[in-house]
């Protein structure tokens, strides 16, 4: 399924992440496990390549975190919300650890309305 025919709502509230867009949200985190924080060597369809200075936040804090990244267990889905912010939706999703399914760390995209193009922002502890 293609962004564009992903439903989002435009109000207020928190939402759980469209199971539409679990996979994207997984394959992106199969890749910064694999050591491809970029997006470069193993591209998202729908995600925008992640730019190199926040490529490398994100490389130095999941080395500064001392646990591998792991597929996304299913668990996180139960926590993992996304926004409107008139304009673009944000979206955060827990990721999974080697030593925790949920951890405390958390990946922040968003997704402009008018391209419904994905940008990882950042991975970091809130």
């Amino acid at each position: 399924m293609n962004n564009e025919e992903i439903a989002l709502a435009r109000n207020d509230e928190e939402h759980p992440i469209p199971p539409a867009l679990r996979d994207t949200f997984r394959l992106v985190v199969e890749a910064f496990a694999a050591g491809d924080f970029t997006l470069r060597e193993r591209p998202v369809k729908g995600v925008a390549n992640v730019d190199p200075g926040t490529a490398k936040f994100i490389e130095q804090t999941l080395a500064t975190c001392g646990d591998a990244l792991m597929p996304l267990n299913e668990a996180v889905w139960e926590r993992s919300c996304y926004r409107w912010m008139d304009g673009y939706w944000s979206m955060l999703v827990d990721l999974s650890t080697r030593r925790q399914i949920v951890s405390d760390m958390t990946l922040h995209a968003d997704m402009q309305e008018a391209t419904r193009i994905m940008h990882i922002r950042s991975v970091h502890i809130p």
